[in-house]
């Protein structure tokens, strides 16, 4: 395979004298890649994987660590002839990583579920490729209590339909300990698993065969429990009578379950709200609410945070500055929004992961279109509050309903499926890294309350002609004004007290900044008609 050059966008980052936490957003590109994975690591940074486009018919696994601030400090690539895609990761406790995903090089079918092991650098420990004759997809992996590794995902290879729920559990070095399949006689995926408290598995995903839409029409949310050997204990699906997808789930302290996706109220103008499923430890709701602005909004990951409330990592087409925009949602334990938040640029935006971090606050892992010719992996840490001080955020208002989802206790047929293991030899690539600024920087900026030194800046919104007042000009005063690209619309010295300034640029909402020598004194926004 050719090598090619990572372009590694750095839309921000963030160290702010006097504050503990850290913002940044990153956009790291090698040609066309998809973020779909990743979490903080024990040193403080950041680990994510995805997918680069080699050629058309030849996807690698790509995998980026970085530094606390978001500095790339290793990328690697990982594959062999035809498609290898990582959908799942978590550092291992002996300080690696364990991949999961798919691959079509393995010889055993057109896809099997695909396993990386690696050390703390980056390097293969094991790989490995598990399934039948036909597709077999790992969507979700966790180093378990014996130090093995359960994978869920979905088969066509094995099972009662087409496709069944696919569960896996390996031994610390991959070999096969069992495999089991659940589901009817249609379409039923699992897209999240994690080990519970009792040494089972709760695994969240969707199905067609059972549910209040059954026989391979709409889909309803589907929750498995299982024992430690993957005998089914119970399952129980949600929905209402549109199209309900479950995506996340996470135990809760209660030992209970909290699941995210979307729900459709109405399933013929395709629109869909962002969903919260709570129910107990036997799947039974204790709340569901939803979070809409009218278009399509889903929730696609969800965390228990330190204070007992989730936070969820969504998109929302109803709010924000593109077509899609990262959506983070952050409730109480009992549902009711604390705060939600949008990151994104002009185009498509989609954060398929979210991690509390050290500092309390949050990072969002997925893809962008927004930067960049080609889609790129995306990165946005925030505070504990949500908040990642750039040029791309809104907060949005959505509606809030309580929802009821409808239960029922589906006959989820189990199988022992013939599963079989192959080993694999896979090309490792190193790659060169460069940057580029495409948000206003302000590492080493001190801040200053903006009440300290007050302007004024009217009107707001205007149609370009501006006016900026103080009254108190400090010496070596500098006015930049950004557009929501990251890119400096003006900038100008500041001599007078009063200033007249003509923005000559497109319609928009801008962010203006006013530094004195190295101190941030002032910052709003200002609307360009």
């Amino acid at each position: 395979m050719n090598k090619y050059l990572f372009t590694f966008l750095s839309v921000i980052a963030i160290s702010i004298s006097g504050y503990s936490q850290t913002m940044f957003q990153q956009v790291c590109q090698r040609n066309s890649s998809m973020g779909y994975a990743g979490q903080q690591t024990s040193d403080g940074g950041y680990i994510t994987s995805g997918l680069t486009i080699v050629t058309s018919t030849n996807y690698d696994y790509l995998v980026v660590k970085t530094n606390a601030n978001g500095d790339t400090t290793w990328s690697k690539t990982y594959g062999g002839i035809g498609d290898n895609e990582s959908y799942a990761l978590q550092q291992t406790t002996d300080g690696g990583y364990i991949f999961a995903g798919i691959d079509s090089s393995s010889g055993l079918g057109n896809y099997n579920v695909y396993l990386v092991k690696t050390d703390a650098n980056g390097d293969t420990l094991w790989t490995k490729s598990y399934g039948g004759s036909s597709y077999d997809f790992g969507q979700a992996v966790q180093q378990t209590a014996d130090g093995g590794y359960i994978v869920a995902g979905y088969t066509n290879s094995f099972g009662a339909g087409n496709p069944d729920v696919y569960l896996i559990k390996t031994s610390a070095n991959g070999t096969l300990t069992w495999s089991k399949t659940y589901g009817g006689i249609y379409g039923d995926y699992a897209f999240a698993v994690k080990q519970t408290k009792d040494g089972g598995y709760i695994i969240a995903g969707i199905t067609s065969s059972f549910g209040v839409t059954p026989y391979g029409n709409l889909n309803d949310i589907y929750l498995l429990k299982t024992n430690a050997t993957g005998t089914l204990t119970w399952s129980k699906t949600y929905g209402k009578y549109g199209d309900d997808w479950g995506y996340g789930i996470v135990q809760t302290y209660d030992k209970g379950y909290a699941i995210t996706g979307h729900t459709q109220t109405d399933s013929l103008d395709g629109s869909s709200e962002l969903c919260l499923l709570k129910t107990d430890s036997m799947g039974d709701t204790l709340f569901t609410k939803s979070f809409s602005g009218g278009d399509f909004d889903k929730g696609l990951a969800i965390v228990q945070t330190t204070d007992s409330g989730l936070a969820i990592s969504g998109s929302t087409y109803s709010f924000g500055y593109g077509e899609s925009d990262y959506y983070l949602l952050k409730t109480n334990k009992s549902g009711n929004m604390l705060f939600n938040s949008t990151f994104g640029g002009s185009g498509n935006d989609w954060p398929y992961s979210i991690s509390q971090t050290q500092d309390s606050g949050f990072v969002l892992i997925g893809y962008t279109d927004s930067y960049g010719a080609d889609s790129s992996f995306y990165v946005v840490k925030t505070t504990k509050q949500g908040k990642s001080d750039t040029c791309n955020q809104t907060t949005p208002t959505p509606t809030i309903i309580k929802g009821v989802a409808i239960i029922t206790n589906p006959a989820t047929i189990s199988g022992n499926p013939a599963t079989i293991t192959a080993n694999n030899t896979h090309t490792i690539i190193k790659s060169g890294v460069s940057t580029l600024s495409i948000c206003p920087q302000t590492t080493g900026i001190k801040q200053i309350a903006n009440n300290k030194y007050q302007f004024m800046v009217y009107p707001n919104p205007s149609n370009g002609n501006i006016t900026l007042k103080t009254d108190n000009l400090l010496d070596n005063t500098q006015l930049t004004i950004y557009n929501q690209l990251g890119q400096i619309a003006l900038k100008k010295q500041l001599t007078n007290a009063l200033t007249n300034i003509n923005l000559d640029v497109n319609s928009g909402v801008y962010q203006v900044r006013i530094l004195s020598g190295n101190e941030l004194i002032y910052q709003t926004k200002i609307i360009k008609e």
